[in-house]
């Protein structure tokens, strides 16, 4: 059993075969290489690779860095699905109220009595109360027209749909129906002898 440990320069070595180097890189960085020739340095790290220490610790190394670059993978997929189901459960009332109300128009000339008629009235949240990663588009135009632009959430539904595999699930049903109506064909026909 291998219960000798590592050395720092056996451990050194590995780290930067971690780190993506060649063993010849890997090799110089953690040993003293200014006296040695390229093909002796090659020799060394072929060995030192093979060396079943290394090797163990460098294996055992390696899956764990696997598993850690698979989780984050996975959470890096988790969040888009986050993200594109906060898309689909969006809703204009998360940003906005709008409604008709009894406005001020003007005020009538000769009387001076106000002249009230109804207008669309639209009261925006506080973009910094809200999460405003769903707002594609905000804007007010040189004439007073207001635009508010959601992405689009019959976009990201469909996209759920996708990704949570309703479509396989929708061709399994298509071809269950195919094999029962080739079936009941099939028993049609074996009754008329």
């Amino acid at each position: 059993m291998m219960s000798e440990k590592l050395t720092k320069k056996q451990e050194k070595f590995i780290a930067e075969l971690l780190r993506g180097k060649s063993q010849h890189d890997a090799y110089k960085a953690a040993y003293d290489t200014s006296r040695m020739k390229d093909s002796s340095i090659d020799v060394n790290a072929s060995k030192l690779a093979k060396n079943a220490k290394v090797a163990l610790r460098l294996e055992q190394l390696r899956t764990k860095v696997e598993k850690r670059a698979e989780e984050a993978t996975v959470m890096s997929a988790v969040e888009v699905l986050r993200e594109i189901e906060k898309i689909a459960k969006g809703d204009i009332s998360d940003y906005l109220s709008f409604r008709t109300a009894m406005t001020l128009i003007g005020h009538d000339k000769e009387t001076g009595e106000p002249i009230v008629d109804y207008a669309p009235v639209i009261d925006l949240k506080d973009s910094r109360t809200v999460d405003t990663k769903n707002v594609q588009e905000v804007s007010l135009g040189a004439n007073g027209s207001f635009k508010f632009k959601m992405y689009s959430r019959e976009a990201a539904l469909y996209k759920l749909l996708d990704l949570y595999g309703v479509k396989a699930v929708e061709e399994a049903k298509l071809k269950l129906m195919r094999e029962r109506l080739d079936l009941d064909k099939d028993l049609a026909e074996s009754k008329k002898w």
